[in-house]
């Protein structure tokens, strides 16, 4: 199922990815993006007007979106799916198109992931504000502030994700969400800060 996307220009392509084509051209190339974590759930949105420069190049964008956790291998798993569905259902329109992927900081670390686990055929990856550090290195103000904050926040959370009903998005639970504010909370108890 093909429907039209929030941005101009922009299709949703089955389930789970958003496809940029180019307006005046035909296309050139093919980008499979992933975006950054949390922004990476609406990159059709986020990163708006870097995959529209791209579409003005000539290039078809394919975006997949996905929910923010620490198991990426699940992430990449899901974002290859996501991709290969919207790949083949424009197969007419992409055949024998260069395919490279574009992804920025855990995008980049997703594109590695899939470019081990699976025998892609890409042209080449371009990895952006890539980094393998700790969230607590990574982030700015992640031990002091955001570890405390989340620690308050983590009652709140449990009561709301014991209503089945509560959904955020297509496809994320909040449940998906605890994980995340669990690992946090377990990583910050085995480095002294809890």
């Amino acid at each position: 199922m093909v429907k039209a996307g929030p941005v101009l220009g922009t299709i949703q392509c089955g389930k789970g990815a958003w496809v940029l084509k180019p307006r005046k051209t035909k296309p050139r190339s093919v980008v499979h993006f992933v975006g950054g974590i949390f922004v990476g759930a609406a990159p059709q949105l986020t990163y708006r007007l870097f995959l529209e420069g791209l579409a003005e190049k000539g290039v078809l964008v394919i975006a997949t979106p996905y929910a923010s956790g620490f198991d990426h291998f699940f992430i990449a798993d899901e974002v290859q799916l996501k991709f290969d569905r919207c790949h083949r259902s424009l197969q007419e329109t992409v055949q024998d198109l260069p395919t490279f992927g574009i992804g920025h900081s855990l995008g980049s670390v997703i594109h590695l992931l899939i470019g081990s686990r699976y025998a892609v055929q890409r042209n080449g990856n371009v990895l952006m504000a890539f980094n393998s550090k700790e969230a607590s290195s990574a982030i700015p103000l992640f031990s002091p502030v955001l570890v405390p904050m989340a620690q308050s926040i983590g009652p709140l959370l449990s009561q709301i994700t014991s209503s089945p009903t509560v959904r955020l998005g297509n496809d994320i639970t909040v449940d998906d969400d605890v994980l995340i504010l669990r690992e946090i909370l377990n990583r910050s108890d085995r480095n002294g800060r809890g």
